[in-house]
């Protein structure tokens, strides 16, 4: 090689680590700007995880170099220098904006660029408050660019005129080389089931955010990587139809809410009805749970006859609504206590913006001051993006691949296509709860009870339909979990168990509402002594945004709450209706009548409900008033969550405040 060569192989080099050392030095100044003082002892970690990102940010702009040089047939040094000066100052640039960003809205760059994204006076409008909050910063890097433009020009000088011809053979084959193997680094595959076809994408933050404490999570992301994986994402932008404030005014009123904090409005306090004991809680979401699984029978036995007796000992919510009829929508309206965005029938998974959220999760309510916070879920989809989510709100999470660890040997004969089966899933999660000592609450989602609906082959007696032995299996592998809790946690008599479906699966009759009615199970030992208090309060109906609060409700002082939902077990004020929403559509059910709201076209149809029914005959003409005031309520819901959420407005972030109303 040439001595030309070395020096710019050298300078290329430089290049490479003055880059990781500014990616370092971002995600160390975010968490020493954002996060706990004892937050830096871990910075390790959101270094180590987040430099697969910043390799696959470098590699993609070497790529870009690589490709200019091949189609222009020549690698003209000093160009090719003069590029990666750009792509260094873009990378520093991205770096310094996300934190001046993070600092005054609490969203990354890309999360505001994504929100805005259509006409230029759009994105303008979003940066002119910062521009004018910040005249000097914007100055200062002015005058940085042009300091780099003279650096750039003495640095790249003594390679003027050098050029490599790339098409001749060698050169081309090596070229082509270098290319393919920037290209393994730029891309991944997605975790999708055994039995769809492979996905590639853009390598993701969101499958590297699993270190349990949301700015650390943030941390991890590398700004620029973020905003060019944008172009990978399914549009989820989904216009507003209301003006801002009316949607907050309308929302506040049909929850019941009294004026309070402008920045938090859906935050406020919640107490406990009764001094029962429970400090521990555990929620098992039960892939496609209907209601009427719990109560059917073959022959004289119960499907489900362990899960059947807790509802007999506890209380058994037999009326509850579905969120979604999938489970990303569903989980994200049990954990968030929000409706799910409408974004979900653009992107079919849960968007980007809700998963890198900050909501008023249980963990975040009960706080982390003596808690743990686990989730714990077998199933293999998208599981990184699972774990990230319940990451970021609060929760240390065991996903597909951590059980998989687990389980060593065990690993392959306890899966199938769709993850961890229920049992030894459950058997681990107990062991997990109970190698932590204090109190806790815990996540746990199931797997098994989906198509193609199989079973270990070790389990026996098991019914002839292979759906009902799905859900006989797991009846088994939830005795098991909550038997031994009981019998190895000296606390069990403290802990409160919660058992939903994420939406439904098998039913047993035509009825429409059949289809979208999930159960809410709640048992526990100080429960069940108490539970007469609040047996009439079993036929109300709810939706998932109801669990955090109804759990809430049940546990001893006052807790901070920010949410959409009621106390099943109160007598919360608030006239809302139930959302329950599928792949292009929402339904809304209210004062005997369902207004389902189609989003591809922005129409509407009304049909009444009867009999704990919907008669899908459209009576929009009988009613005119009537589908005017639902769909707004409904816009009204839907439009507040997703802005509050959009701009980090549901829970304050540890160090932020809010007023003094809205904690009355």
């Amino acid at each position: 090689m040439s001595l030309i060569g070395r020096q710019f192989c050298v300078k290329v080099l430089g290049f490479l680590l003055l880059n990781c050392a500014i990616f370092a030095a971002y995600r160390i100044a975010f968490i020493r700007l954002f996060g706990a003082p004892e937050a830096l002892s871990r910075a390790p970690a959101a270094l180590l995880r987040g430099l697969g990102l910043d390799a696959a940010l470098l590699a993609l702009e070497l790529c870009i170099l690589a490709l200019v040089a091949l189609v222009t047939r020549r690698l003209r040094l000093r160009a090719t220098l003069a590029g990666l000066w750009v792509f260094t100052w873009a990378n520093l640039l991205c770096a310094a904006v996300n934190l001046f960003v993070f600092r005054e809205r609490h969203q990354h760059l890309w999360e505001i660029v994504s929100a805005n994204v259509g006409p230029p006076y759009q994105m303008l409008s979003a940066f002119k408050p910062f521009a004018n909050a910040h005249p000097f910063v914007i100055g200062a890097g002015l005058l940085g660019i042009a300091l780099a433009l003279l650096a750039a020009r003495w640095h790249t000088r003594p390679l003027a005129g050098q050029a490599v011809d790339l098409w001749r053979p060698a050169a081309c084959a090596t070229t082509l080389a270098v290319i393919g193997a920037f290209f393994l680094v730029i891309i991944e595959v997605a975790p999708t089931k055994e039995t769809k076809r492979l996905k590639l994408r853009l390598v993701s933050s969101l499958d590297r955010m699993r270190l349990g404490d949301y700015v650390l999570n943030q941390a991890v992301a590398n700004p620029l990587q973020d905003l060019i994986r944008l172009l990978d994402l399914p549009d989820g932008t989904t216009p507003y139809l209301l003006d801002p404030q009316e949607a907050l005014d309308m929302s506040r009123r049909l929850l019941g809410l009294p004026a309070g904090d402008p920045t938090y409005p859906l935050f406020r306090a919640m107490r406990g009805q009764e001094p029962l004991g429970v400090r521990n809680v555990v929620v098992i979401i039960v892939e496609g749970l209907s209601s009427a699984l719990i109560d059917h029978r073959v022959g004289s036995e119960y499907v489900m006859p362990y899960i059947h007796g807790l509802c007999e000992q506890g209380l058994c919510f037999r009326k509850m609504i579905q969120s979604f009829s999938a489970t990303d929508g569903s989980v994200f309206a049990i954990v968030t206590s929000l409706p799910p965005p409408f974004a979900l029938s653009h992107t079919r998974d849960l968007p980007a913006q809700e998963i890198n959220g900050f909501d008023g999760s249980l963990a975040r309510s009960i706080g982390a001051d003596g808690y743990r916070h686990y989730y714990i879920a077998g199933f293999r989809q998208r599981s990184g993006d699972f774990v990230t989510f319940m990451g970021n709100q609060g929760y240390r999470g065991f996903g597909y691949d951590d059980l998989r660890a687990r389980l060593g040997d065990r690993a392959r004969a306890d899966s199938n296509a769709l993850g961890v089966f229920d049992g030894p899933m459950l058997r681990d999660a107990a062991r997990i709860i109970m190698a932590g000592s204090g109190p806790f609450t815990a996540h746990l989602m199931t797997a098994t009870t989906h198509s193609p609906w199989t079973v270990p082959p070790s389990m026996t007696n098991r019914v002839a339909d292979e759906v009902l032995a799905t859900f006989q299996y797991l009846d088994q592998s939830v005795r098991d979990f909550v038997e031994t809790l009981r019998r190895e946690d000296p606390d069990f008599e403290h802990t409160l168990v919660v058992i939903t479906g994420d939406h439904t699966s098998h039913v047993f009759d035509s009825r429409s509402m059949e289809r979208l009615r999930v159960p809410l199970i709640l048992f526990g030992p100080r429960l069940a002594r108490a539970k007469d208090r609040w047996a009439s309060r079993q036929d109300r109906p709810g939706t998932h945004l109801d669990i955090v609060p109804t759990v809430l409700g049940l546990l001893d002082g006052e807790h901070l709450y920010s949410g959409m939902g009621r106390n099943l077990l109160g007598t919360d004020a608030g006239e809302s209706g139930l959302i329950s929403g599928t792949y292009g559509s929402f339904l809304y059910i209210k004062e005997g009548f369902a207004l389902r709201y189609t989003l591809s076209t922005g129409g509407s149809e009304l049909f009444r409900t009867r009999d704990s029914d919907v008669l899908f005959r459209d009576v929009s003409d009988e009613q005119p008033d009537v589908v005017v005031r639902l769909r707004r309520e409904l816009l009204a819901l839907s439009e507040t969550a997703h802005r509050l959420g959009r701009d980090r407005r549901i829970f304050p972030r540890p160090g932020a405040t809010a007023s003094s109303e809205s904690r009355r």
